[in-house]
């Protein structure tokens, strides 16, 4: 039986915070060089993200949450990390001055 109350008041919230420090975290990480190949593009950030937080989400929520809402739950995972994914490339400026950050010719 589906909890619509349940769902927005408990679940909701838990996979959106989930979304977002999946996509704090990987930019965090993906600024330090070690952690990203020499392919690496910043502007595949958000496919990367959003990835990130779909395959880990089930880690946030109980077995039976999990199999009762599964798909509202990585639907709103992969919708809440592409936002936050794109106000974080946006805020930061990486794209304007990336790959270049100390302006070195």
């Amino acid at each position: 039986m589906y909890d619509e109350n349940r769902w927005l008041n408990v679940l909701l919230p838990v996979a959106q915070s989930h979304a977002q420090a999946v996509v704090y975290h990987e930019f965090v990480t993906l600024l330090n060089p070690k952690f990203r190949g020499p392919n690496w593009k910043w502007e595949n950030f958000e496919t990367f993200a959003v990835r990130q937080a779909e395959v880990t989400a089930y880690q946030s929520f109980s077995e039976k949450d999990w199999d009762e809402f599964e798909k509202e739950i990585v639907d709103s995972v992969k919708r809440t990390a592409s936002i936050w994914a794109k106000m974080v490339m946006q805020d930061s400026g990486l794209l304007e001055w990336w790959p270049n950050p100390l302006g070195v010719k």
